[in-house]
């Protein structure tokens, strides 16, 4: 359940919020099972924050800085997150379903489990990701780099991986 005078601050506006990040770095704010459908959050400092459970669907989080955030089985199923920097997120078992990554940075993020069905991820970086079981069917992920990423029994029926790193370095064709 997330904390009261956390969701409060982030419903300011993101302007309010980042400066109180910046003010009260050693605050890790709890926003699990938050209701942020359709928020705007462009450019939100959500690094560390506690997201698991919440709901961003459709939110705009386009440049948001979420590194590190604990976002386990949170629902961004439509959600703008073009260049957002993910990198060490937990986003298993999240819902990505329609979203848009593109150039989003997951390198190393734990996304097994995740749904990444009909997805953007052009051109982003998933280096190191875990998508062990993931749901990519029919991502657009042309141009991304997977290098070392684990795929191990991830869904990738449909998805379109032209141009793409593939895990081991090399080009797809």
């Amino acid at each position: 359940m997330s904390e009261p005078e956390h969701l409060s601050k982030l419903q300011e506006g993101v302007d309010s919020w980042n400066a109180w990040r910046n003010e009260f770095s050693q605050i890790i704010p709890d926003l699990s099972g938050a209701e942020l459908e359709g928020m705007t959050l462009a450019r939100v400092n959500l690094s560390t924050v506690f997201l698991a459970d919440a709901n961003l669907r459709g939110a705009n989080l386009q440049h948001a800085n979420l590194i590190g955030a604990e976002m386990a089985n949170a629902n961004f199923e439509g959600a703008e997150l073009s260049f957002a920097l993910l990198r060490f997120a937990d986003v298993s078992h999240a819902n990505f379903a329609n979203a848009n990554l593109f150039q989003a940075n997951l390198t190393e993020a734990d996304a097994r489990g995740a749904n990444f069905a009909e997805a953007n991820l052009n051109m982003a970086v998933l280096t190191k990701a875990y998508l062990a079981n993931a749901n990519l069917a029919r991502a657009n992920l042309a141009s991304a780099a997977l290098v070392d990423a684990d795929l191990t029994d991830a869904i990738l029926d449909g998805a379109n991986l032209e141009a793409a790193i593939l895990p081991d370095g090399s080009m797809n064709e």
